[in-house]
């Protein structure tokens, strides 16, 4: 009888090892195709992960100067992220401009980031960052 349960037992074990083996190749596929999609360009990452609905949008720092209120419409960006701070004692060259003319631009959605200084504490960062932040409303 034991030689019965062995061979049975061999059958559920190749099964077993043969989903599994077909399990890989579907994955593999899958993630071959999409991977190629993204390479040659014929799927577009914003719209995989984010739907037709993508914003597009850019961080603006110092270094890209001033927003050019005509650039959003000519490009359709809808977002702006401004660089305000750096560290605990910098604020962006260019934030306290770029802010201002982000109020008058309604249509574009905008939020400020702070760069993170790693021999900073981060609990002064923080309060730098909101410090510089203020009242938004203003």
């Amino acid at each position: 009888m034991s030689d019965y349960e062995d061979s049975s037992n061999t059958g559920g074990k190749k099964k077993k090892i043969i989903k599994i083996i077909l399990e890989i190749i579907i994955v593999v596929s899958i993630v071959g195709s999409i991977s190629y999609g993204i390479i040659s360009q014929k799927i577009e990452v914003n719209k995989l992960v984010l739907g037709t609905n993508a914003a597009k949008g850019v961080s603006v720092s110092e270094e890209q100067g001033s927003i050019i209120s005509d650039n959003f419409m000519m490009y359709a960006l809808r977002c702006a992220y401004l660089k305000a701070t750096e560290g605990d004692k910098l604020i962006d060259g260019s934030y306290k401009d770029n802010r201002m003319r982000m109020r008058k631009n309604s249509s574009v959605f905008n939020g400020a980031y702070p760069v993170f200084d790693s021999e900073t504490s981060g609990k002064d960062q923080a309060e730098f960052f909101l410090k510089v932040l203020g009242n938004l409303k203003d």
